[in-house]
């Protein structure tokens, strides 16, 4: 199934894809009974959210243009659809502002409403009237010089990590922080090695760069570090912290033994500290950076402790490749906002940043616990949780189930939208037994609602 996305558009995207398929159906290039991707499949094709795509299909089911088989996947409904004679129709039919019903368990989003606008507006109102002339043009390729100082002594007191502010470039996320990396280690490491289960898009982009791929598999406790081979020039990503998503923290002996091998491959480790500010138990886990800091990049985000929608981001870079990573930079030419970078800058100076992180972390310590209490009541011995001790999801494998592509279709029929493992994973096997519940934007009513949906949908659902 094609489907064209203008991404300049003044139509939402959401609109564009449940347009095109309308059309499709109506005029008969999609024929009754011809079965359609998956929501996980059709939304990496087009590059979209997926939660975008989620929406989508629960109208069209609804509106009995699709239908879900158990077992099989989602189909063009049989039922005679009726032509939609002219677009305002299907404006008619089609409200994106409309709350959708279905209660997303999504990884990675923090609490939204949480999110201190009227401090984060006054803020941007004085970044407005302390920008210099010369600062409203295109601002400085590394980042804001005063928000690169905050961050790096941020940085030394709750992470530990020694650096000069000369070393923290500014980034858009950490999607921008993977494609400049993969550019500046393409000519000097031809090899990339990434953990087993991971976000897509950090493959994808080092796949593109034309690096050798290799995985390594992760357990409960991170990365197999037996796996890993003697082999110079290589650039390894991990999420030492808390893995993603299976939830793993890397033991100090694992952490040693990837230092040292490093160290010996004359390699590099891309650090992915995405959570690590929100720990509920047990002591902040040291980073990787404080071990081998001439072979470590680290990697930060704001998305997490702030909203996503501020697209910032930041990078520590070891000394030794300070220069070559200045010139790659500015051969990019990319920068960022410069009037949220010194927002976050005031945001930060003013400790209310801080306290934001320790008022948020409370919360979420608070529906992680609540989650998995409840999921234990609900099913007892048939489940082991993993991950709980820190980040924004758990990973729940079910001892008695088995889940395809087409159980995320029957949540989807019955209002829920939850990861599958194999979601992560770059050739995904045709089953696993773990989900992913993401809980950091959902307070314990909507958990709760969320939580006995799925609890009907599972007494439905076969065993093994």
């Amino acid at each position: 199934m094609f489907i064209k996305i203008d991404r300049n558009s003044k139509i939402p995207l959401k609109k564009q894809v449940y347009d095109t398929i309308i059309n499709d159906i109506v005029t008969g290039k999609l024929k009754a009974g011809e079965k359609i991707p998956s929501t996980r499949i059709f939304s990496d094709s087009l590059s979209v959210a997926r939660n975008i795509l989620v929406e989508v299909y629960e109208q069209l089911i609804s509106e009995g243009y699709l239908e879900v088989v158990k077992g099989k996947g989602t189909f063009i409904s049989s039922v005679e659809i009726k032509p939609i004679p002219n677009r305002e129709t299907i404006k008619e039919i089609y409200q994106p502002a409309k709350i959708s019903d279905v209660i997303s368990f999504e990884c990675g989003i923090p609490d939204l409403s949480n999110f201190p606008r009227n401090v984060w507006a006054g803020f941007l109102k004085e970044s407005m009237f302390d920008m210099t002339s010369q600062e409203c043009g295109y601002s400085h390729i590394l980042g804001y010089k005063p928000l690169r100082i905050e961050i790096a002594d941020y940085l030394q007191n709750y992470k530990g990590i020694c650096c000069s502010s000369s070393q923290v470039f500014i980034t858009s996320g950490t999607s921008d922080a993977i494609e400049f990396l993969s550019l500046l280690f393409r000519n000097r490491c031809p090899n990339f090695i990434y953990e087993e289960f991971t976000v897509p898009f950090i493959p994808d982009i080092f796949r593109l760069q034309g690096y050798h791929m290799k995985t390594i598999s992760v357990d409960e406790g991170g990365i197999s570090v037996k796996e890993l081979q003697d082999e110079h020039g290589s650039v390894i990503c991990v999420s030492p912290s808390h893995q993603f998503p299976l939830g793993g923290t890397l033991s100090f002996e694992r952490r040693k033994i990837i230092c040292d091998w490093l160290l010996r491959n004359h390699s590099f480790l891309i650090e992915d500290d995405y959570d690590s500010e929100f720990r509920y138990k047990g002591a902040s886990v040291n980073s990787l950076y404080q071990l081998a800091p001439d072979h470590v990049l680290h990697l930060g985000t704001f998305s997490k402790t702030l909203i996503p929608a501020l697209r910032l981001g930041y990078m520590v870079i070891p000394e030794t490749m300070l220069e070559e990573a200045r010139q790659l930079r500015a051969l990019l030419r990319k920068s960022n906002d410069l009037v949220n970078q010194i927002a976050l800058y005031k945001f930060i100076a003013s400790s209310k940043y801080t306290k934001h992180i320790f008022k948020m972390k409370k919360i979420y310590k608070s529906r992680m616990l609540y989650i998995t209490s409840r999921l234990r009541e609900l099913f007892g011995d048939e489940i082991s949780i993993n991950g709980e001790n820190s980040g924004l999801h758990i990973a729940v494998t079910f001892l008695n189930y088995r889940f395809d592509e087409h159980f995320a279709e029957i949540l989807l029929q019955n209002g829920l939208s939850i990861d599958l493992l194999t979601d992560y994973q770059q050739n995904p096997s045709q089953e696993t037994n773990t989900l992913i519940f993401g809980f950091g934007n959902l307070n314990r009513e909507v958990i709760e609602d969320g939580l006995q949906r799925f609890k009907e949908v599972m007494n439905l659902y076969r065993r093994i």
